[in-house]
């Protein structure tokens, strides 16, 4: 992971993940807005907490917390909106995982159901 300055959206397509069809887009744009606790939806975007798995198995989480990372972040694609996705989940319905250590960040793990 790298930090990079604000950039406006690109008009650019090259690298956009697209439909079977090879011509429309996957997802939609969507916003991000804060969610309240009780909320009924599975947020698409968790900081902080504990991560929520989709396996609870030691080897994905165990090797970065002895190595000092600590969960930061969780990207989970049940948190699409129904109007969102237009195709395929691209993570294979699953969650992405991020941890930090001070000031450093690193793609934990992903998985998948």
């Amino acid at each position: 992971m790298f930090r990079h300055p604000f950039t406006e959206q690109s008009e650019h397509t090259d690298f956009q993940l697209l439909a079977d069809d090879g011509t429309s887009p996957v997802l939609r744009q969507a916003w991000l807005h804060p969610m309240p606790a009780d909320a009924e939806r599975t947020p698409i975007l968790t900081v902080g907490d504990e991560p929520t798995l989709i396996q609870e198995e030691g080897y994905y989480t165990d090797p970065l917390e002895s190595d000092g990372w600590e969960f930061f972040a969780c990207f989970d694609e049940d948190g699409y909106c129904d109007e969102q996705l237009l195709d395929q989940y691209p993570l294979i319905y699953g969650s992405l995982y991020v941890y930090r250590r001070g000031e450093d960040f690193t793609f934990g793990f992903w998985q998948y159901s």
